[in-house]
């Protein structure tokens, strides 16, 4: 691919999405349906617990007074 001196060196968002890319090739794209599998999948119990912890990361301190105090 040649580019101009004005855009050599720049990023550029694609135009296609890798579906379409996939279609002008003439390569077969799964179906949006399909989800790969994946196996090791963490169980929900533990994305739970992460996403709990998170909440009470977000709280603020108590006794703080509305101060500015970092958690370790």
């Amino acid at each position: 691919m040649i580019t101009s001196s004005t855009t050599a060196g720049h990023l550029a968002p694609q135009t296609l999405t890798p579906r379409e890319r996939a279609a002008a090739r003439g390569i077969d794209f799964p179906p949006l349906a399909a989800r790969p599998l994946v196996y090791g999948d963490p169980p929900l119990r533990a994305l739970r617990e992460v996403l709990d912890r998170l909440s009470e990361l977000a709280l603020p301190v108590p006794g703080s007074n509305g101060a500015v105090e970092h958690r370790n």
